[in-house]
């Protein structure tokens, strides 16, 4: 996964920090904490008063189109106890979600999918529930 550019609210920060120290919980997703751990000390962290509207936090919706094929989904990303794959909600912790996370739209990320293969994603478009941006 690229780690370049990734921008991360300082609320998520504290959030994700959060879920990082308490990873003992997850010994499973050891390889996506450490991931996560990575993409944290690698972010610049923005005031989430003053953080853009096109950047993938927590609790916003992002458009994606999956390359070359050309399918288009949209999720929300959450902390993992609040995934639910059929509305949408997809962990920051799965292979999606930490390819998502602080990236902006136009950014173009290579997903390492737990089948073994290789997905790249285009962001399309970050939003709030309600169709803006995001605070």
């Amino acid at each position: 996964m690229n780690m370049q550019d990734i921008i991360i609210s300082s609320k998520d920060a504290v959030l994700l920090s959060d879920l990082v120290r308490r990873a003992d919980d997850l010994p499973e997703m050891e390889q996506a904490v450490e991931q996560l751990t990575l993409a944290l000390e690698v972010a610049r962290i923005i005031d989430s008063a003053r953080m853009p509207n096109a950047v993938v936090t927590l609790g916003v919706l992002a458009d994606y189109v999956e390359i070359p094929d050309g399918r288009s989904r949209t999720v929300m990303l959450v902390h993992p106890v609040g995934a639910d794959a059929s509305r949408g909600r997809i962990s920051v912790l799965s292979p999606v979600g930490r390819a998502l996370l602080g990236r902006t739209a136009g950014s173009v990320v290579e997903v390492a999918l737990p089948s073994g293969r290789h997905q790249t994603i285009k962001v399309v478009g970050v939003r709030d529930e309600h169709g803006g941006g995001h605070a």
